[in-house]
């Protein structure tokens, strides 16, 4: 007895496609989450580099170009903080990470404040 099996390929095709794209999709979402984060870090730290250079905080702000807020602690110790949102587009992952997934990066440095 001879077995057609002209739908093999077809049904494997068929089976294994949406997994490949799940995983495309996925790699390009993590990729924009690494790039996004080393980008914020960049920011930060020419932010903090202005600070420490003892230029004010509205000059580091301008310098970076970033969405940057300041959080004074104690000790003259200030936390700066930089993030931004991305739109997942893998689903599936966007249901268990959260979409827009927020990407933040913060460092306390020493600051004086000059009044």
């Amino acid at each position: 007895m001879k077995l057609n099996k002209k739908g093999q390929a077809l049904v494997e095709f068929v089976l294994i496609f949406p997994i490949v794209i799940f995983l495309i999709l996925a790699v390009v979402d993590i990729g924009n989450i690494i790039y996004t984060k080393n980008t914020l870090v960049n920011k930060l730290d020419i932010a903090t580099t202005e600070l420490e250079s003892g230029k004010t905080f509205e000059q580091a702000k301008e310098r970076a170009g970033a969405n940057i807020t300041i959080e004074y602690k104690e000790n003259n110790y200030v936390r700066i903080s930089v993030s931004k949102d991305l739109t997942i587009i893998t689903p599936g992952l966007n249901a268990v990470i959260g979409t827009p997934y927020t990407v933040t990066e913060s460092k306390e440095v020493y600051y004086e404040k000059t009044e």
